[in-house]
């Protein structure tokens, strides 16, 4: 790392290639190995939504997208942030989707002034925070929480009633057209039986789960989809056995990296647990819609509204039905 400064701004450090202007400190990560660590910034809330709006949106993207995305941002770090320290963690968010993706030290731009004009606003349900999940492009159906992510006991967040899916129409909610310029909308891909068999029993050894076990493979089947037919649990078949997946698992396991298979790459990738999967004679044939888990905010669907014309207050409650807008700070 290194100091490096701009004319008329504060001193940044720079590290992989990023400028961060907050506090750096070092944790060691003996879990993995003695010379492991992670860098840890410390950084005001409103900063730190610069680097995230300025990583998620394209720089192109009109004004009140960014404002838009601003809020979820804002929403989704205040409660991860008080879900960390409850659990006595070493950090709040992570700087990947794992949380949000995060670019440093953002001064001016278009993210800079969709905090700015934000600045404190959060989406609230039952006088909590929410936390506003979403993602790239929904296909027109969206996801829910529940569906998503564990609902055991810590994790009740996920039950929220703004973050499950909604049928199109209902509550205000949005036209399921939108997204549809996204390059995701609809796509396309495939393996070879042995692939998925493989990625699949790869998946199921990393995470612990049954599917480990798969012999061959006859059927990847539908089994359950959510009220706004989004697909939710799969059934895999092969060897004279079942296993049960959800969705996002499905998707997940179909893109695990194993030994001897050749890396996913964005022409290979399944994009979203949304898919049809039908088996002709060695080729899984994968169709589907959107990326990512769809709960939530879409960014495409977004982009559209706000070239529309459309003004971020009467757009982020068009994807958290019920949910309110408040000022935390």
């Amino acid at each position: 790392a290194r100091a490096a400064t701009s004319s008329g701004l504060a001193p940044k450090i720079t590290l992989d290639g990023g400028k961060f202007g907050g506090k750096l400190r070092l944790q060691a990560r003996t879990d993995v190995s003695v010379r492991s660590f992670d860098v840890i910034e410390q950084v005001g809330v409103e900063e730190y939504l610069k680097g995230v709006v300025t990583a998620e949106m394209f720089p192109n993207w009109p004004l009140q997208a960014f404002c838009t995305q601003a809020v979820c941002a804002r929403s989704y770090a205040l409660h991860q942030r008080a879900n960390a320290r409850s659990m006595g963690q070493k950090f709040d968010v992570e700087s990947s989707v794992k949380d949000q993706a995060y670019k440093g030290a953002v001064d001016k731009g278009p993210a800079a002034d969709a905090v700015e004009a934000t600045s404190g606003v959060i989406l609230t349900w039952n006088g909590q925070v929410l936390r506003a999940y979403y993602s790239s492009t929904s296909g027109g159906r969206p996801g829910s929480a529940r569906d998503t992510w564990p609902i055991t006991r810590g994790y009740e967040y996920n039950l929220a009633g703004p973050i499950q899916a909604a049928p199109t129409g209902s509550n205000g909610a949005r036209d399921a057209t939108l997204g549809s310029t996204s390059p995701y909308y609809r796509w396309q891909a495939a393996r070879s039986k042995n692939e998925a068999v493989s990625r699949l029993k790869e998946w199921g050894r990393v995470n612990g789960h049954p599917v480990k076990e798969l012999a061959g493979l006859t059927g990847v089947t539908l089994t359950e989809s959510n009220t706004a037919g989004r697909p939710t649990k799969f059934t895999v078949s092969g060897g004279g056995r079942t296993f049960a997946l959800s969705a996002e698992q499905l998707r997940f396991a179909l893109n695990q990296e194993a030994k001897g298979l050749p890396a996913i790459v964005k022409a290979t990738r399944v994009n979203s647990g949304d898919m049809e999967v039908t088996i002709v004679g060695d080729v899984v044939n994968i169709k589907g819609r959107g990326f990512g888990h769809g709960v939530g905010m879409c960014q495409y669907s977004v982009k559209e509204l706000a070239d529309r014309g459309e003004q971020w207050r009467q757009i982020v409650p068009l994807f958290y039905p019920g949910a309110k807008l408040a000022k935390a700070y």
